[in-house]
């Protein structure tokens, strides 16, 4: 009676095929990672039109016209109306956002925003600029 001895290590193929793999996905992943400043702007700008959204709807809700000022020398911008900054409903702070304090924006830099020549937006009651 002979004892059979079980091999359990790879073969020299399913090595090569495992890096192969690797190496493939290395190649389509690591550019997609490495390249956030295309994702930071996409971003930054999604955060600025979400914002401009949110305070005609405020606008409309309060009946209140409400203001976005842009201070392109500090990129940033401040929701208020007529009593002041506005709070943000998340953070409980006045209603501020600054591209250079924020580590998601690093890469971002607001460098223009005029409204009929001037850096502010308003929307009157009914949301209309």
């Amino acid at each position: 009676m002979t004892d059979r001895h079980s091999n359990t290590a790879f073969t020299l193929v399913e090595i090569l095929i495992v890096v192969m793999v690797l190496g493939i996905l290395g190649t389509v992943v690591i550019p997609f990672v490495l390249d956030t400043a295309d994702v930071q702007i996409s971003a930054g700008s999604h955060q600025v039109v979400c914002d401009i959204q949110y305070a005609q709807n405020l606008a409309i809700v309060s009946q209140r016209p409400v203001t976005i000022t842009f201070d392109v020398a500090n990129e940033s911008y401040v929701l208020a109306n007529a009593s002041g900054p506005l709070i943000h409903p998340i953070t409980q702070k006045a209603y501020q956002v600054d591209f250079r304090e924020s580590r998601r924006f690093d890469q971002v830099d607001l460098v223009a925003a005029t409204f009929d020549g001037t850096p502010s937006l308003s929307f009157d009651e009914l949301g209309a600029p």
